[in-house]
């Protein structure tokens, strides 16, 4: 455009290093909230189903602590029933030390867990700063002005160092001169530079037409490009949003089994039930003692602490930690090791994972299938992408579109053998002939309507 020679726009390593300071500050002020709100969110922590050490395990590990060194101090008596003066205090601080420590492990738990994300968008943003400065950003590194348009690629034409180049919504950054075409949507809050008008986010760049008086169709003057100046940056908002949300993850099986299980069922149902009780049995007892039956803290506090103690889980986060540690470090050698077999004999394979898997590892007949897809090509140790639908559902489809297609095509579109797709069309779909649409070989009544 010959405009564009008059606004030159911003220059890419200015734009770049603009986004690079923003983004650093987005995260700079994420990490003085994370700080300012640290025990509330220590506390909000607490009480989510991915925590260990919920505030019921702390407020009866914390009472009966303190409940114990009452107990030794307000008994005269040396010994009781129930151990020693001295074994009470051992008691005490052995359940106080739990306390701190569940409380030290949760913390570092949460410290990880806050922070690991943030580490990581850092060292992103510092490739993004070499990108600016290292890199040389010239027009054949752009995607083409033309690229049809696409809901999973947001493009957006905009002036860069004085030419009109096609560039992601990511890059964008507030000063931007951006050239809106007629029904695009607009990236971020915009206002125009040859008129008054505004658009907001996701607002259809359409202006209306003057329409002659009349039935039918109309002459109408065509929409052209206009330019715009961006009054936002696109990316804050996404990128706030993932600060915002980075430690909201799915709960696995196993924590969902753990949660059951330790909270649902011991904390909230059988915990109660087994302090009632033990409560009206001690009260009993103390009511029908004789008269060197004990000390009445011995039957109100000592028992019941002695009778909850058991389901009280003291040691469930350290040794939950500890587990999941290992079991990680084992996932991930098993991974490496997976990932170096390549060339390795199928034998020395079986035999390094009956090593490290004892009676858990996989049979010498997986393994040797293994190593066979490998060979052929048919697995890979790279990353696999998502699933997807399953393969009769995607073979349907591809049969459906209104083309005429053959059993090879589909075979090297999903990456599936073509065996299996003979069986999905004519097993599973009932599919018979190909033609310019595959047909089922019988219609029912009811597809027929």
């Amino acid at each position: 455009m010959s405009a564009s020679e008059n606004t030159p726009g911003l220059s890419t390593t200015d734009a770049l290093q603009y986004l690079h300071s923003e983004l650093c500050q987005l995260v700079d002020d994420h990490v003085k909230t994370l700080k300012k709100s640290q025990w509330r969110e220590f506390v909000s922590s607490m009480c989510s189903k991915s925590s260990c050490f919920t505030p019921v395990s702390f407020a009866c590990i914390l009472i009966m602590g303190v409940s114990l060194l009452v107990a030794a101090f307000v008994n005269s008596n040396n010994k009781s029933s129930s151990g020693t003066k001295v074994w009470l205090i051992i008691e005490a601080l052995f359940l106080l030390s739990s306390v701190a420590i569940n409380c030290v492990l949760h913390r570092l738990h949460m410290r990880r867990k806050f922070y690991k994300h943030t580490q990581l968008k850092v060292e992103y943003l510092e490739t993004l700063r070499a990108a600016a400065s290292n890199i040389k950003w010239d027009q054949k590194r752009y995607p083409a002005l033309h690229t049809p348009i696409s809901p999973c690629i947001s493009l957006q034409w905009v002036i860069r160092d004085g030419h009109l180049v096609n560039l992601p919504h990511a890059l964008l950054v507030e000063g931007d001169l951006i050239v809106m075409r007629p029904g695009m949507a607009a990236p971020g809050n915009c206002r125009s530079v040859e008129d008054d008008l505004n658009l907001s986010h996701d607002e259809i760049y359409c202006i209306p037409n003057s329409q002659a008086k009349g039935d039918g169709p109309q002459p109408r003057t065509p929409m052209c490009s206009k330019k715009f100046i961006l009054q936002e940056t696109p990316v804050l908002k996404n990128f706030r949003l993932m600060l915002g949300d980075e430690t909201e993850r799915p709960l696995s099986l196993l924590e969902n089994e753990r949660y059951t299980v330790t909270c649902l069922w011991l904390e909230r149902r059988l915990l109660p039930i087994v302090f009632i009780v033990s409560l009206a049995m001690n009260i009993f007892r103390f009511i029908f003692r004789d008269k060197n039956g004990g000390h009445w803290s011995e039957f109100f506090i000592v028992l019941q602490v002695h009778g909850i103690l058991p389901i009280v889980p003291i040691v469930l986060p350290g040794l939950w930690s500890v587990v999941n540690t290992f079991g990680q470090e084992y996932i991930f050698e098993a991974y490496k090791m997976f990932r170096s077999s390549q060339g390795t004999k199928c034998s020395v394979i079986y035999r390094v994972v009956v090593e490290n898997y004892g009676e858990h590892a996989m049979s010498m007949t997986q393994v040797y299938q293994w190593c066979s897809w490998l060979k052929d090509g048919r697995t890979s140790l790279q990353d696999e992408s998502r699933s997807g639908r399953p393969n009769t559902a995607r073979v349907d489809e591809l049969i459906k579109v209104g083309r005429r297609v053959k059993l090879k095509e589909i075979s090297l579109k999903l990456d599936i053998p073509k065996t299996n797709v003979y069986e999905i069309v004519h097993d599973k779909l009932g599919y018979r002939k190909i033609s310019a649409r595959w047909v089922p070989k019988m219609l029912s009544d009811e597809h027929k309507r």
